[in-house]
């Protein structure tokens, strides 16, 4: 993930605050926060969405497992509520 927003200056805007996987470890929730907000994280949401497959294979390259989560990004509204 440092990788891609250092690549791409767009992402630098947000900020990982955490992950969740499922019970069932079939997803992995990638929660973002953006100091300006969520108007912000549904602007680069589509730019985000388009790394999907490329993280999806860098996390199973380091993944002992036989299976690889589905990602899915979500805006993490808990520091606003804090």
């Amino acid at each position: 993930m440092l990788e891609i927003g250092l690549e791409d200056s767009r992402l630098q805007q947000l900020a990982v605050n955490r992950v969740q996987l499922s019970a069932d470890k079939g997803i992995c929730y990638i929660y973002f926060y953006a100091l300006q907000g969520e108007p912000v994280y549904l602007e680069l949401l589509p730019i985000l969405t388009s790394y999907k497959p490329a993280l999806r294979k860098a996390l199973a390259k380091e993944l002992q497992s036989r299976y690889t989560p589905e990602l899915a990004f979500a805006y993490d509204t808990q520091l606003e509520k804090q």
